[in-house]
């Protein structure tokens, strides 16, 4: 076991308190599952990380409350680096600095303290591309908006930060239906350990492909990358009943992903949601466990946004398309009126964005604020997703509002090149 290994086991059991042997050497009958530890857990991972090869990458971690932690690489070797931070802080953690090339999952520890929020930002010339942080969970998870088609490259990164190897069975489902190659259906992670799964080849010609994610033994936490004219990436997507779909000003066309996660049919419908405050159905289905639609953002036509609600859980992203950018983002499952937004890099030829969707029928306001910054007052009219560019540099903030929205973040470069993922609702 390495020595990250052993210090996040000695982390978690401080923390989950009298939790013992969650990462230490045991029988098997003596270790103790790293989900059934309660409350909100003492750790997320970065599993969208790219270092090397024209990536420069950082981690944002914010918090509202005084928190001491640290960063680390999952299965890199070397000391974490710690931070402190206090209320309304941010840390900044470059993944190049691991020396690692390639996809570099981050584990972020929370050693004390309150909530934090963290999250990715990756840079490729005037590319870039945002993805959530999160921790395992012992549900399944969906990794969506992925292609293998001429020029598209997609990888599946699973990370495992625990001291227990694990087993996850992938199911896939593309526009040729149920779709999942045998090298597929049942992958081993090592401890303490992350395992790259390139489609390019073993699933080469899919333009609408996405997974679910079984973790069988262990656990693991997943996330996808995807390259090709441009750049994309997300962290898997836990399911849910209800979620909320900005319509940002680069999101008039692409497609609207809904997967089901249940292990029975899932209903779903979808409702826009427009400036007079209108909210109607124009779209309804049904789908089998594992599978999932592309419904076109051209075709549904709403303005404001969406909101899709089905009888079981589901995961929904948007791919969004434009001339010189591709976004895949997961959808809000919640709205809320406080968010943190870990946004990173303060990058020259690169503004740092919010866009916050308010999905009721009057207006409201909301506060951007940035740490150790200025603040901004934006007016949220009904029904709409409003975008405004915020000097962040590096430095992250939170989003408060009179009312319930969802938030999402990220950054347009000089060439309109834009990126976008959800912020973390504050609790």
């Amino acid at each position: 076991m390495s020595d990250r290994a052993a210090r996040f086991g000695i982390l978690l059991v401080v923390v989950a308190a009298l939790v013992v042997g969650f990462l230490l050497p045991a029988p098997p009958e003596e270790v103790v599952d790293p989900l059934t530890i309660p409350g909100d857990p003492p750790y997320v991972v970065c599993a969208a990380a790219l270092a090397g090869s024209g990536f420069a990458s950082t981690v944002g971690v914010v918090t509202a409350s005084s928190t001491i932690g640290a960063v680390s690489g999952v299965g890199v070797d070397g000391p974490p680096e710690e931070f402190q931070l206090e209320g309304d802080d941010n840390f900044v953690f470059e993944v190049g600095s691991l020396a690692e090339l390639g996809v570099t999952p981050i584990l972020v520890e929370r050693l004390t303290g309150g909530q934090v929020g963290a999250g990715v930002l990756g840079l490729a010339g005037t590319q870039a591309t945002t993805a959530g942080c999160q921790p395992a969970t012992s549900a399944p998870v969906a990794l969506l908006g992925m292609a293998t088609s001429e020029g598209e490259q997609s990888t599946i990164v699973l990370a495992n930060p625990f001291a227990v190897e694990a087993t996850a069975r992938l199911v896939g489902a593309s526009e040729f239906g149920p779709d999942t190659v045998t090298e597929l259906e049942t992958v081993r992670v090592p401890a303490n350990s992350t395992l790259t799964l390139p489609l390019s080849q073993s699933m080469a010609g899919r333009q609408q492909l996405g997974f679910t994610v079984y973790t069988d033994v262990g656990a693991v936490v997943a996330g996808m990358a995807r390259s090709g004219p441009d750049i994309a990436s997300s962290e898997a997507i836990t399911g849910a009943q209800q979620w909320f779909v900005p319509l940002p000003a680069f999101g008039v066309s692409g497609h609207l992903i809904v997967h089901n996660l249940a292990a029975v049919d899932a209903n779903y419908r979808l409702d826009a949601v427009n400036p007079d405050g209108v909210t109607e159905e124009v779209e309804n289905g049904a789908l089998v466990p594992d599978a999932e639609i592309w419904l076109s953002l051209e075709d549904l036509g709403a303005s404001g946004g969406y909101v899709v609600t089905a009888d079981e859980p589901v995961a929904v992203a948007v791919v969004y398309t434009g001339d010189v950018t591709r976004v895949v983002s997961t959808a809000s499952p919640a709205s809320t009126v406080a968010w943190l937004v870990p946004i990173s890099s303060d990058a020259a030829g690169l503004d740092t964005a919010v866009w916050i969707l308010n999905p009721d029928e009057a207006a409201i306001t909301a506060e951007i604020a940035v740490f150790g910054g200025r603040s901004v007052e934006v007016s949220l009219p009904a029904g709409t997703t409003t975008g405004r560019i915020v000097p962040f540099r590096g430095r992250g903030g939170m989003v408060t509002a009179t009312g319930p929205v969802a938030v999402f973040y990220g950054a347009i470069s000089d060439g309109g090149a834009a990126s976008m993922t959800l912020a973390f609702p504050l609790e």
